[in-house]
């Protein structure tokens, strides 16, 4: 039986070079383990949420996680998970367990160099960019890029070198790639490299990558702590500068208020541009110190795999803009649909590249109204439903590449 906490408890307090100041709990939180759940491993190495909000997990397998079904694909040793534009995902594996893997929810695929061109079947990183590109990060043997069905090799041994290749993609496209010290980066058809300032040896290697909101990089590394890198400058932060309580990062992730969450082999710290806090099990809800992964879902609420299982905050742990239909005064009428027409209104405060789709529950996406850049103030679009089949689908709206707002509604004839 899973457990839902509610909980109401006096605040702990912190003090990690700045002013100690409260802790919030979340008024509302859930931890899965295998005790409770049908997870396989509490031992979550990776989570990403995908747009409907479900959960896809790497605990001894790849899992599937729509807040109420498990579903477990334990043959393969997820390394990293990208997420497409149609809800499936992408999952770099391991060397014995399939290489690159295609999983939409249902059944799985595996790529490899004997049904594929990719370069090795050595994948340790994968991101999905903004055209559905797949872009696979290879040890020893460099990067491959599926567009469609066609393979592509870029960079090499020599510049990827032998060991952990972590992927990632910005808003504008831009494709990174890390290995060892070196960060990578690919835009307008060119490949560009450069050495992160201070590492010099393989002990200190990049762990991980995140794109913020405004194209600037985030990443852990090991021994080392978190480094940020925005117009050429570099910015590092350690338990030596005192924003961190341990120097291995294993996980970043941002929300949509644009703060910073960071996991680490001591606790989850969380960075506002302002004041850095950190939660442990001994002052918040975490089931143990060490956060090995970190995901935010759909209605900004957190993620977080532990190495003791798996937290899912109900709603935002900071004060942040609501996410479901009333943060952008989303309406959808009539709801149910029984005719053709739908009206689709909202209200963006600040202009935005935004994106009106409408999804099927399976995560498949039946449409796309609207898609540009759009100015702040009132939107309103027809949409027309007779192409979809009586049953239940959601409306979402997506600003700067993040889930904003969403509703769900039901076709009746």
């Amino acid at each position: 039986m899973l457990m839902y906490v509610s909980v109401i408890m006096a605040c702990a307090m912190i003090a990690l070079a700045q002013p100690a100041r409260a802790i919030e709990v979340p008024p509302s939180w859930q931890v899965y383990n295998v005790s409770n759940s049908d997870l396989p491993n509490n031992l979550v190495y990776r989570v990403e949420v995908d747009k409907l909000g479900r959960a896809w997990l790497s605990c001894g397998g790849l899992t599937l996680f729509d807040g109420s079904n498990w579903k477990n694909f334990s043959e393969f040793g997820v390394l990293q998970i990208g997420i497409a534009s149609d809800n499936t995902v992408w999952c770099a594996c391991d060397l014995f367990s399939g290489s690159l893997v295609h999983c939409d929810g249902v059944t799985a695929t595996s790529y490899n160099d004997q049904n594929s061109n990719i370069p090795s079947n050595w994948v340790t990183g994968v991101t999905v960019d903004n055209d559905d590109r797949v872009w696979a990060g290879c040890s020893y043997t460099g990067i491959g890029e599926l567009n469609d069905t066609t393979w592509t090799k870029h960079l090499g041994s020599q510049e990827t070198g032998g060991g952990y290749v972590s992927m990632a993609h910005d808003k504008d496209n831009t494709i990174w790639a890390a290995s060892g010290i070196m960060l990578h980066h690919y835009s307008n058809g060119a490949w560009a490299s450069m050495t992160v300032p201070g590492l010099d040896d393989q002990s200190q290697a990049i762990r991980n990558i995140l794109c913020d909101h405004d194209s600037s990089i985030w990443l852990g590394i090991d021994a080392k702590g978190l480094a940020h890198y925005k117009g050429g400058q570099w910015t590092f932060y350690s338990v030596e500068s005192g924003e961190l309580p341990d120097n291995m990062v294993y996980a970043t992730a941002l929300d949509s208020s644009g703060v910073l969450w960071v996991g680490t082999a001591k606790g989850l710290s969380s960075f506002d541009g302002t004041t850095w806090e950190t939660r442990t099990k001994e002052n918040w809800v975490l089931p143990d110190d060490r956060v090995r992964s970190i995901a935010v879902g759909a209605d900004n609420s957190l993620w977080v795999g532990t190495e003791r299982g798996l937290l899912h905050t109900a709603q935002s742990v900071v004060d942040v803009a609501e996410t479901d239909a009333g943060s952008l005064g989303l309406v959808l009428s009539p709801n149910p649909v029984d005719g053709d027409a739908v009206a689709i209104r909202f209200s963006l405060p600040a202009p935005a590249q935004t994106e009106v789709e409408v999804y099927a529950l399976s995560g498949e996406r039946v449409a796309v109204v609207a898609a540009g850049a759009l100015p702040t103030g009132d939107h309103s679009y027809s949409f027309d439903s007779r192409r979809l089949a009586t049953g239940s689908y959601y409306c979402v709206v997506t600003t700067a590449g993040h889930r904003v707002a969403h509703i769900p509604f039901a076709i009746r004839r």
